[in-house]
């Protein structure tokens, strides 16, 4: 007898079975490839509409050199007009500064080829250029050094000695002395590749498993106890050489043979490996490939110097300091007021000798432990002149905490620390005072001092992205003028798959958001009829985004698809989202339940699905607390409501 009350045809379940079919078609149609003759036509085409659509904004002579480029596909010359064109100087207001800077950074990221342009060659130029200046800047030092602090020169002025003097104790107070439990408890494996493993290989079920762990001899007697004091990790180890079986616990096992176990499956290797990766579409970016224990060890160290800098007012995990007084900087344009600089390759250029002339003795011995001082590129083994790089586990962390100690040394040295703290109280001396890994906000006073002590210490500055003057100031992935944000959308893939289009489709939408007239409509509009009807008609969300997961649309454009439902238990419409979920597959048992452990510790890189990323970051935290064993960029489409 069928019921009188049949459930509603908007439930989730009726959904589920009526367009089964159809939710197929939109995952194919997501993931279907763009035919590689195609991709080169679409950036014109894109590009010139949304020229017409902001000509009214942009002014006749940037207008006209786009339409050239666009017409001849040049875009080796859209990126020369960007740097021609993108100085705030140039332009009389907010409006039309982020209306051409919106035209010129569209595809000035992408990582479509450019001809004429050979981005591996130009990137290993700029990976030698910095060795190079590493070296000059080690040299530089030691004969620095070879003074007393009575008899060592001054550089043009500059009072080295003394700013030097006042970063090395801010330091040494911020980190304290070495204690190894204090990093070892944040030791974790990282998401990428390291010596001995690459992708899709790199997640930590295979970070445990595959045995041979690399390691470089300084970070040796480090890894040994790392894995010794895991009693997880031995018990696996153990029983994977059939000493111990289940009912055996861990605590039979003598120290001395848990070092035994440690040591054998610990693979001595005595360089990093140099890789590039894509960067924008002019270069690519170096990054080192790390040894694998010395990456995991390097991640403990650094979230120890996050919580270090977290206790002076340094929050490494969070932006939102650096984009607030950014904000400040770009409505308050007085001496003492924060202006915003930016380094040029940052981590590639901070020097062996710089590291050691700043930080207490055992804090050098233990990073110089743990860093890798041999490369290798191509079969090529070399010294290292720069102390560590990208892909080091703690890098981004030592150059934040090396910009913050010089900042508020020259802060302290030139009086801007005694003027706040007098006017406003000892808690707000460095309240203009701000680091983000190379991003460094100063009071406008201490701007020049700062980079000529910069500049000594080995680095260069940026002169494109640092603002001292004017309405205009940037800082981590913020621009203001005047207060008003005019951060541009960045498209920064290869036009590879419909879902690149569909997150085209949604930047642009999100920048006509940002006039009152919505004049790049036809636009996005543009990219749309170039999207499957499948997707473009069935693939529809409401809240506004720049990402791919589905197409931005008006409610009452969205509510026209049929995979659109109504939860009658929670009261609300749901609405399909595209995405990838890992895909899982069988392991050894004692392998995946050391991952299960680990997943539990909160040790894992959080699960970047992120919309943008050419390779995804399919990490374990998806399946680790199963026992599941996924691999990195390996994946299915599937369709899920929210």
């Amino acid at each position: 007898m069928k019921s009188s009350n049949p459930r509603p045809k908007g439930s989730k379940l009726n959904l589920k079975r009526r367009n089964k079919t159809l939710a197929v078609e939109v995952c194919q149609a997501w993931d279907r490839k763009i035919p590689r003759e195609s991709r080169g036509a679409i950036w014109p085409l894109v590009l010139s509409s949304l020229c017409q659509c902001l000509a009214s904004y942009i002014g006749p002579d940037l207008t006209s050199e786009l339409s050239r480029v666009t017409s001849t596909k040049d875009l080796k010359g859209l990126i020369s007009l960007k740097k021609q064109f993108s100085s705030p100087q140039m332009y009389r207001d907010d409006r039309s500064y982020f209306a051409s800077v919106a035209v010129l950074n569209l595809f000035a990221k992408t990582e479509l080829p450019v001809s004429g342009i050979d981005s591996l060659a130009t990137a290993v130029e700029r990976f030698r250029e910095a060795e190079k200046l590493c070296g000059i800047t080690n040299r530089r030092l030691m004969h620095y050094r070879q003074f007393d602090h009575t008899g060592r020169p001054i550089f043009k002025g500059l009072p080295v000695h003394e700013i030097f003097h006042l970063a090395r104790r801010k330091i040494q107070s911020w980190l304290g002395p070495v204690v190894e439990s204090d990093f070892m408890k944040g030791a974790r494996h990282g998401p990428g590749g390291v010596v001995g493993l690459k992708r899709p290989s790199t997640t930590p079920y295979f970070k445990f498993a595959k045995q041979g762990y690399t390691c470089s001899r300084g970070a040796y007697w480090y890894a040994i106890r790392a894995i010794a004091s895991n009693d997880a990790w031995i018990r696996a180890i153990a029983q994977s050489e059939g000493l111990i079986g289940w009912e055996h616990d861990v605590s039979c096992i003598p120290y001395e043979t848990k070092i035994r176990l440690a040591d054998s499956c610990i693979t001595i290797t005595d360089f990093n490996e140099v890789t590039f990766v894509p960067k924008d579409a002019l270069t690519k970016r170096s990054i080192s490939v790390e040894p694998q224990m010395n990456v995991y060890i390097q991640l403990g160290v650094g979230e120890h110097l996050k919580r270090c800098l977290r206790s002076v007012g340094c929050d490494l995990s969070d932006q939102t300091r650096n984009q607030e007084l950014a904000y400040v900087g770009s409505v308050q344009h007085e001496v003492y007021d924060p202006v915003t600089l930016d380094m040029r390759m940052a981590s590639d250029t901070l020097s062996i000798e710089l590291v050691r002339e700043l930080l207490p003795l055992d804090w050098f011995e233990l990073l110089d432990d743990l860093r890798s001082t041999r490369g290798s590129y191509r079969g090529e083994s070399f010294e290292w002149e720069k102390f560590s790089s990208m892909g080091n586990g703690f890098t981004f962390e030592l150059e934040s905490l090396i910009f913050l100690a010089l900042a508020h040394a020259c802060s302290d040295h030139y009086g801007a620390t005694s003027y706040f703290s007098d006017t406003f109280g000892p808690a707000f001396k460095y309240a203009y005072v701000s680091v983000f890994g190379d991003d460094l906000i100063v009071p406008a006073m201490i701007s020049e001092p700062l980079t000529r002590m910069l500049r000594f210490a080995g680095f260069q500055l940026n002169s494109e992205k640092s603002f001292t003057e004017g309405p205009f100031r940037e800082s981590c992935g913020q621009d203001f003028w005047n207060g008003v944000d005019v951060r541009p959308f960045f498209f920064k893939r290869d036009l590879t798959s419909i879902r690149d289009l569909v997150h085209l489709h949604n930047g642009l939408k999100w920048l006509s958001t940002k006039f009152d007239d919505d004049p790049v409509r036809d636009c996005y509009q543009l990219v749309r009829s170039l999207i499957p009807t499948v997707v473009e008609r069935h693939l529809r969300g409401v809240v506004p985004t720049q990402g791919d997961e589905y197409l931005w649309c008006e409610p009452d454009e969205a509510h026209l698809s049929a995979l659109v439902t109504w939860h009658i238990h929670w009261q609300k419409w749901q609405f399909p989202v595209c995405g990838v979920q890992p895909r899982a597959r069988n392991g050894q048992l004692h392998w995946r339940y050391v991952q299960f452990l680990y997943s539990l510790t909160d040790r894992w890189e959080r699960n970047s699905l992120t919309n943008g990323d050419d390779v995804l970051q399919i990490h374990f935290s998806s399946g680790g607390s199963r026992g599941d064993v996924v691999e990195s960029g390996r994946g299915d489409t599937v369709l899920r409501w929210r």
